[in-house]
């Protein structure tokens, strides 16, 4: 949830969310969104590897991906008024892509990277790259597993409720909410990716924190901060007793 602060930053009051049918976005454009940056951006510290997306008037699953491991991920995504069905065609899809050896992994990764990316690209190897692996994963590595994520926005309440069912029953599956939030003109998109908001506030990532003990710097020869930055200081000064 996002909150405004007040001024006297005494009073926090909760930003309302919409889904991107109110936004009015397809869900195909959730779809891309979230393919897109699968690898570097939403999932920080377990990247997936978008290997092929939902075809017009085909019977897919919106997102295919493949995890370190070689692992098969399926996305189910819902613009908005998704309920308990949802679930029933994902599982279908599942069922079907469980079966997928790795050359028709590869062949449909071919096709994705082609007119995703304007190359092709042998998935062994990039699937390699993608991960920062020293050796190639063998063939038959990959898809032995399979999990399901299915996201939609955070107050599609059904459709966690039957996720959570499904979950507590041993199906490996996730419900990963999102939100969107129009502020000032702008549009801000909010994605829980597992684990949940795992890193620092990026505004304080990259300080740096050190106690000067400026109270105490009575030498007056050069600027204290100075001083301490290029003599590698760290509290380095104290009262004589």
């Amino acid at each position: 949830m996002l909150y405004k602060l007040s001024p006297a930053i005494d009073r926090l009051e909760p930003l309302r969310f919409i889904d991107f049918a109110q936004a009015e976005a397809l869900e195909k454009d959730l779809e891309n969104l979230i393919a897109d940056h699968l690898l570097e951006t939403l999932y920080e510290r377990d990247p997936l590897l978008p290997f092929f997306q939902e075809r017009s008037l085909q019977a897919e699953a919106d997102i295919y991906a493949l995890d370190r491991d070689g692992n098969l991920v399926v996305f189910e995504l819902k613009r908005a008024g998704a309920g308990r069905g949802a679930l029933e065609q994902l599982f279908r899809y599942v069922e079907i892509a469980s079966t997928w050896d790795y050359l028709t992994l590869n062949r449909k990764f071919g096709e994705y990277s082609a007119k995703r990316r304007g190359e092709v690209v042998e998935l062994r190897e990039a699937h390699r790259q993608a991960f920062g692996l020293v050796d190639q994963i063998e063939e038959d590595v990959f898809n032995r597993r399979q999990r399901v994520c299915v996201v939609a926005n955070s107050a599609e309440d059904n459709l966690i409720r039957a996720v959570s069912y499904w979950r507590d029953r041993g199906l490996d599956i996730d419900f990963l909410p999102y939100r969107l939030y129009e502020v000032a003109g702008d549009r801000y998109f909010e994605f829980f990716s597992k684990p949940f908001d795992p890193h620092l506030n990026p505004a304080f990532a990259k300080g740096v924190l050190f106690d000067t003990n400026a109270s105490y710097d009575v030498s007056g020869k050069e600027p204290w901060v100075q001083r301490m930055i290029t003599r590698k200081r760290v509290a380095a000064y104290f009262t004589e007793t």
